[in-house]
């Protein structure tokens, strides 16, 4: 497989369907880039749920979000939706999954459906969280967080090993201080 020159030259869809390479949607900042399972996915809710108190520092600190999906585009309104993404996020879908495999996010039946899994499931449900609907596109697929620099060199990353395996607020928080003090490796 070939890989594209730059890990941020994959054509990803826009809110309005249109093709567009994700290094177009990334501005000369720290930009924290959410890539989600699926539309209606629980996991989604919970990490959005532990980004939200948070919003308004990232904005202060000029923190850009940019949030990926993976279905089809017309799934990315029901995504801002669902989980109240403002309007300051930017959101994209790439429904080829080129991003999340060149990032090596985990991938499998048994991390979306395993013990952990379901787990991490009746967990999130009683805390509130709720899944949308049962079966979605690419649903063995896992969520990650990626933290780029303002030369969009990744800093830091988070790959979900399983449904549910989010960082916690505080851990995200830490990660953007402790690089953007140029603490990081």
């Amino acid at each position: 497989m070939t890989q594209p020159q730059s890990l941020w030259d994959i054509d990803v869809l826009t809110e309005a369907g249109q093709s567009q390479k994700i290094s177009e949607l990334l501005q000369e900042q720290w930009t924290l880039v959410l890539l989600f399972r699926h539309a209606e996915c629980i996991e989604c809710s919970m990490l959005v749920y532990e980004l939200q108190p948070m919003y308004a520092q990232l904005k202060q600190w000029n923190v850009q979000l940019l949030a990926v999906g993976n279905g089809p585009y017309e799934s990315l309104a029901r995504l801002r939706e669902r989980l109240s993404l403002p309007a300051s996020v930017t959101v994209c879908s790439d429904p080829t999954l080129q991003l999340h495999q060149n990032l090596e996010l985990h991938s499998g039946w048994t991390r979306s459906f395993g013990g952990r899994a379901m787990m991490s499931f009746i967990s999130a449900m009683i805390e509130g969280h709720f899944q949308t609907k049962l079966l979605a596109p690419n649903m063995p697929q896992q969520s990650g967080l990626v933290l780029l620099n303002p030369q969009k060199e990744r800093c830091w990353q988070h790959s979900s090993t399983h449904l549910g395996d989010i960082p916690s607020a505080g851990e995200i928080m830490e990660q953007i201080l402790l690089h953007r003090s140029g603490g990081g490796e």
